[in-house]
């Protein structure tokens, strides 16, 4: 068997048959082992998994573990959400933020209990939901929120879950709150600045009744009933 050595597969196919030559190297006789149940025919392909249709959203389906949506992913990306807050609130609910247990996992030093209430070790269950100063911010949500993280993470987030407007309300309302409470604790950390309960619960009702009216939906709802507009003040 006589070929260059980049020599292409057409050069050993004579009338549709192998011609591999006489050549008894033991890489050769290996080769037309491998050939017997090979019959050449037709043009070369490229398959994956089988599948002659090969693209990049083939292989990359293929190689890229897809899990299930999480349950709570209509409360990151509801009908009024506002991007920055989805962003956070995503983060929040993966546990990807840089609390103080994730710090102390990491070997960083730093004192452990949560600047917002002073008794408890930060982390994200606590901070975001068990947290007395950020329960008294939740609570003052329209709807009534779920009282524990594990509801949260299950995607129950209100309770009694209302109809689908008033539970859209109640997401912003909560998005707005996780973002606030981690700005807050940044502010206390980082610039030793403090804002209390009270005043970050106007401020979210103010960003809340702000991103409502620049909405079509919203606007149409208290047309029908202006007194539903009392409900976010």
């Amino acid at each position: 068997m006589r070929s260059p050595l980049h020599a292409k597969l057409s050069t050993i196919i004579w009338n549709g048959q192998w011609n591999l030559g006489d050549c008894y190297f033991i890489s050769v006789i290996h080769l037309r082992l491998l050939c017997q149940n090979i019959t050449p025919s037709g043009r070369d392909a490229i398959l994956w998994n089988n599948d002659s249709e090969v693209s990049v959203s083939s292989v990359y389906k293929n190689l890229v573990q897809h899990n299930t949506a999480p349950v709570w992913l209509d409360f990151v990306w509801h009908e009024f959400h506002i991007p920055r807050y989805a962003v956070k609130a995503w983060l929040v609910l993966q546990k990807r933020l840089f609390t103080k247990d994730r710090m102390l996992r990491f070997g960083l030093y730093t004192d452990p209990i949560c600047v917002l209430c002073a008794t408890h070790p930060e982390t994200h269950s606590h901070l975001f939901s068990h947290c007395a100063y950020s329960r008294i911010v939740l609570n003052a949500c329209p709807f009534k929120v779920s009282s524990t993280w594990d509801n949260f993470i299950s995607g129950r987030f209100l309770e009694p879950e209302p109809n689908d407007f008033e539970k859209h309300i109640g997401y912003l309302f909560i998005s707005a709150v996780f973002y606030a409470i981690w700005t807050e604790r940044n502010n206390r950390i980082h610039r030793d600045t403090r804002c209390n309960p009270s005043t970050m619960i106007s401020k979210i009702k103010q960003i809340v009744r702000e991103k409502l009216y620049s909405c079509v939906a919203f606007r149409a709802r208290i047309k029908r009933d202006p007194s539903f507009v009392a409900i976010l003040y």
